[in-house]
């Protein structure tokens, strides 16, 4: 498996010698040095554009930039909050928010996954995963790797546990998975954590890569799904 794409979109934001402003949605957005810009690479415009936002509250984890949960909240979200181990990345999705005037319903938060998000309950949680399973290259600061690499799916791991307790019984949890990605071991810890993996939409986009994204909902056990 070829993981240079990865590999250079995981290198990209320490590269950047200062704050730029991307365009992506109709939309402008700031990025900080050391935050993944949205317009880098596929995914991030592509699932903003089809999740299924709700009246109700939402969480995304790994916000970066705040491009989909800014966009949530710009969809009639009545709460959304944001995480991100990065505090870069908390500090961007704040100044995003101001910039788009959704100040008031999303809240940024730095976090481990679930570790320091306050309690509460989401109609929608979504994660675009770290879902390439290998050690990320060496020299790499460990938040920008994390933005990529998951080796072990330790993060999976924890993500398909831990946010079970922050769904209500009829919430939806969702994942932004790539062809890149580990889909049997994906399969197996979600049957661990009582989910299984429906596949809601995917792409392939055009190019001498050929990578593919999928939207995923972990629907538990049991389900309609």
């Amino acid at each position: 498996m070829n993981l240079d794409p990865a590999t250079r979109l995981a290198r990209r934001p320490a590269q950047r010698t200062g704050p730029v402003v991307c365009s992506l949605l109709g939309r402008d957005w700031d990025v900080l040095r050391g935050v993944h810009c949205p317009a880098d690479d596929f995914s991030t415009a592509y699932f903003t554009a089809h999740l299924p936002y709700g009246p109700g509250p939402f969480l995304e984890m790994g916000c970066g930039a705040g491009v989909t949960a800014i966009t949530a909240a710009l969809q009639g979200s009545s709460q959304v909050m944001a995480v991100d181990v990065s505090a870069a990345a908390v500090r961007n999705t704040e100044l995003n928010a101001r910039r788009h005037g959704v100040a008031d319903t999303v809240r940024a938060v730095h976090s481990d996954l679930f570790t320091d998000v306050p309690a509460g309950e989401y109609d929608v949680i979504f994660w675009n995963s770290s879902f390439v399973d290998a050690p990320a290259p060496e020299g790499l600061p460990a938040d920008l790797a994390r933005i990529v690499f998951d080796p072990g799916y330790s993060l999976h791991r924890r993500y398909l546990h831990e946010a079970q307790q922050f769904l209500p019984p009829c919430g939806r949890l969702l994942l932004g998975f790539g062809s890149l990605g580990n889909h049997d071991l994906l399969e197996r810890l979600a049957g661990e954590a009582g989910l299984r993996p429906v596949v809601r939409d995917s792409v392939t986009v055009p190019g001498p890569a050929r990578l593919g994204y999928s939207l995923i909902e972990l629907v538990r056990t049991g389900g309609a799904g």
